[in-house]
């Protein structure tokens, strides 16, 4: 796998840019009004079926006191809950 370019890689929470590897392989989305934490609906609604997208692809949710690094397997969600540092 090559490296990962975060050179379009902008706020969490704002538009997320695309986020590619060396191979082109892996795209970034943000979304916004999830619960906390997002439900599995929430992110197919937001981002696509992890059937439908594949592997790789990877997303910012936005809830209404986290963040959330989303990605999928092909078959699933999965997601590392970011709170803003007091």
């Amino acid at each position: 796998m090559g490296t990962i370019n975060f050179t379009n890689l902008q706020t969490v929470g704002a538009i997320v840019g695309q986020i590619t590897d060396t191979d082109g392989n892996l795209s970034c989305k943000s979304i916004t009004g999830v619960s906390d934490p997002p439900t599995d609906a929430e992110l197919d609604s937001g981002f696509g079926t992890p059937s439908k997208l594949g592997s790789g692809t990877v997303g910012i949710a936005t809830g209404t006191t986290d963040r959330y690094f989303c990605w999928t397997d092909g078959t699933n969600w999965y997601y590392v809950t970011g709170t803003a540092a007091t």
